[in-house]
């Protein structure tokens, strides 16, 4: 879990956003996806993309 403060909302959800995002960019995240036509798979990060 993070946190940010700011003097102002939007730079501390500007800041909390960035650290979302360089999580996801470095772990990898799978996830379980459910069609509505009964179909399931999983999915996971392309392990050839680049980490920014």
């Amino acid at each position: 879990m993070g946190g940010a403060a700011a003097a102002h909302r939007d730079a501390a959800f500007a800041a909390c956003r960035y650290v979302i995002d360089q999580i996801k960019a470095r772990v990898p995240i799978w996830k379980h996806e459910r069609y509505a036509d009964g179909r399931a798979r999983w999915l996971h990060p392309d392990p050839a993309s680049p980490v920014p």
